[in-house]
C-alpha cells in the first residue's frame, strides 16, 4: 500500500510539474506594407501557465490596430512597431500580478500605445528610437503597487507624448530623453505613498517639458537631471504630502531651462544645482507648510541664472551659495512665518550678483 501511494504522490508530482510548465504563446507579425488590419489577443491563465504574446508591425505597414488581453499572473507582452510603420493603435490590458510588457518603436511615426496593467509587481517598459516621431504613450498601472515604469526616448526622436499614471505605494518610474531628442513632451502622476520618480534628459536634447506630480500621504522622491548641452526644457515638480524630496541638476553648459519645484506639506526637501556652465536658467521653489529645506548651488561658471525661492509656514529653512566665477545670478528669498533661517554665500571670484532675503 505504502508503494501505491509513493507512485501517485510521485505521479501527481509529475503532473503538476508539467502543468508548472505549460506556456501559451501568440505571435502576431504585420509586414511589407500591409494596412488597416485589425488584430486581437486574448490570453487567460489557467492553474500555472504562462501565457506570452508578440506583436510585430514592420515594413511600411501602417494604421493596424492591435488589442492584446491578458489576464492571470506572469503574463509577457512585447509589441514592436519598426522600419517606418506610422498610424497604428495598439492597445495592452494586463490584469492580475508580476506581469511584463515591452513596447518598442524604432523608425516609425504618429503610433498610439496604451498600457494599462492592475494589481501590483507589474513591469512596464517603453522605447521610442532612431527618429520616431509624434508618437503617443500611455501607461497606467494600478493597485496595491510595487510598479516599475520606464521610457527611453532616443536618438532624434521628437514630438512625442508620454504619460505615465502609477497609483499604489512603492511605485518607480524612470523616463530618459537623450541624443538630441527635442519638443518631446513626459507627465508622470504618481499617488499614494513613497513613490520614486527619475528623469533625465542628456545629449543636446532641447524644447522638452517634463511634469512630475506626485501626491497622497507622503514620502515622495523626485530627481530631475538636465546635462550635455540640453537647453531649453521646462520642468515642473510638484509634491503634496509630508516627507517629500525634489533634487534638480542642470549641469554642462546647459542653460535657457525653466524649472519650478511646488511643495506642500510639512518636512520637505529641495536641492537645486547649476553647475559647469549652466546658464540663463530660472528657477522657483515655492514651500508651504512647516519645516521645509531648501538649498541652491550655482558654481563653476554658471551665469545669468534667476533663483526664486518662497517658504511659508515655521521652521524653513533656505540655503544660496554662489562661487567659482559665477556671475550676474538674481537670487530672491522670500520666508513668511516664525523661526525662519536664511544663508546666502557668495564666493570665488563671482561677481554681479544680486541677492534679496524678504522675511516676514
Amino acid at each position: 500500500m505504502k508503494k501505491i501511494v509513493l507512485f501517485f504522490a510521485a505521479t501527481l508530482f509529475a503532473m503538476t510539474t508539467l502543468m508548472a510548465q505549460a506556456e501559451n504563446k501568440s505571435t502576431i507579425t504585420i509586414s511589407d506594407e500591409s494596412n488597416d488590419n485589425s488584430v486581437v489577443v486574448k490570453q487567460q491563465q489557467h492553474d500555472d501557465e504562462q501565457n506570452t504574446s508578440e506583436v510585430n508591425i514592420i515594413g511600411d505597414s501602417d494604421e493596424n490596430s492591435v488589442e492584446v488581453k491578458q489576464k492571470g499572473e506572469n503574463q509577457e507582452s512585447a509589441v514592436n512597431i519598426t522600419n517606418s510603420s506610422l498610424g497604428n493603435t495598439v492597445n495592452v490590458l494586463m490584469t492580475e500580478e508580476d506581469n511584463e510588457s515591452e513596447v518598442n518603436i524604432d523608425q516609425s511615426w504618429e503610433n498610439q500605445v496604451e498600457v494599462e496593467q492592475k494589481s501590483e509587481d507589474n513591469e512596464s517598459e517603453v522605447n521610442i528610437l532612431s527618429f520616431s516621431d509624434f508618437n503617443e504613450v500611455y501607461v497606467s498601472q494600478r493597485g496595491e503597487g510595487d510598479h516599475e515604469s520606464e521610457v527611453l526616448i532616443n536618438d532624434q526622436s521628437a514630438g512625442n507624448v508620454v504619460a505615465i499614471l502609477q497609483r499604489g505605494e512603492e511605485q518607480d518610474s524612470k523616463v530618459t530623453i537623450s541624443g538630441f531628442s527635442n519638443m518631446n513632451t513626459v507627465f508622470v502622476e504618481q499617488k499614494e505613498e513613497y513613490n520614486d520618480s527619475d528623469v533625465d534628459i542628456y545629449d543636446n536634447s532641447m524644447e522638452n517639458e517634463v511634469t512630475v506630480h506626485q501626491h497622497g500621504s507622503g514620502g515622495h522622491d523626485s530627481d530631475i537631471d538636465i546635462s550635455a548641452w540640453s537647453s531649453n526644457n521646462t520642468l515642473a515638480v510638484i509634491q503634496h504630502g509630508d516627507d517629500q524630496e525634489s533634487d534638480i541638476l542642470i549641469d554642462d553648459y546647459s542653460d535657457g531651462n525653466t524649472v519650478l519645484v511646488d511643495q506642500k506639506g510639512d518636512e520637505q526637501e529641495s536641492e537645486v544645482e547649476l553647475t559647469s556652465g549652466a546658464s540663463y536658467n530660472t528657477v522657483m521653489i515655492e514651500q508651504d507648510g512647516d519645516d521645509q529645506e531648501s538649498t541652491v548651488y550655482v558654481r563653476w561658471d554658471s551665469n545669468n541664472n534667476d533663483i526664486s525661492i518662497e517658504q511659508d509656514g515655521e521652521d524653513q529653512d533656505s540655503m544660496v551659495e554662489i562661487y567659482s566665477d559665477s556671475d550676474f545670478n538674481t537670487v530672491n528669498v522670500m520666508q513668511d512665518g516664525h523661526d525662519n533661517d536664511s544663508d546666502v554665500l557668495i564666493d570665488l571670484n563671482s561677481d554681479s550678483n544680486q541677492v534679496l532675503v524678504d522675511q516676514k
